[in-house]
C-alpha cells in the first residue's frame, strides 16, 4: 500500500504544498486496514470502509510518519463505489 498527501498553502500569494508519503504492508480486517508506514516506528496509519465513507486516522506526528510540515494522514472522504476492493498479491 502506498500514500502521497501534501499541504498547500500560500507564500506571498503564490501556492506552494509541503508533501509526504509513505509506503508499506497493510493488515486488513474485516473492514479495517491498518498500515504501518516502512522506515517509521512511532506510526500507524488505520483506513476504516463503510459503504459511504473512508475514515483516515493517523498516530504519530507528521514527522514521526516522515511527512512534510502539517501533512497527515487523516481525513474522512466520500466513496466512489459501494464495491470492495480488488487486492492483487504480488509475484
Amino acid at each position: 500500500m502506498s500514500c502521497e498527501l501534501n499541504y498547500p498553502y500560500k507564500v506571498h500569494g503564490l501556492w506552494t504544498a509541503n508533501l509526504g508519503g509513505c509506503s508499506g504492508e497493510a493488515t486488513l480486517t474485516g473492514k479495517t486496514a491498518i498500515l504501518k508506514p516502512d522506515e517509521t516506528t512511532a506510526c500507524t496509519i488505520t483506513l476504516k470502509f463503510s459503504p459511504v465513507k473512508l475514515v483516515a486516522s493517523q498516530e504519530g506526528s507528521d514527522a514521526d510518519c516522515g511527512f512534510g510540515h502539517r501533512v497527515y494522514a487523516k481525513g474522512t472522504y466520500p466513496n466512489r463505489s459501494s464495491r470492495s476492493p480488488k487486492f492483487e498479491m504480488e509475484k
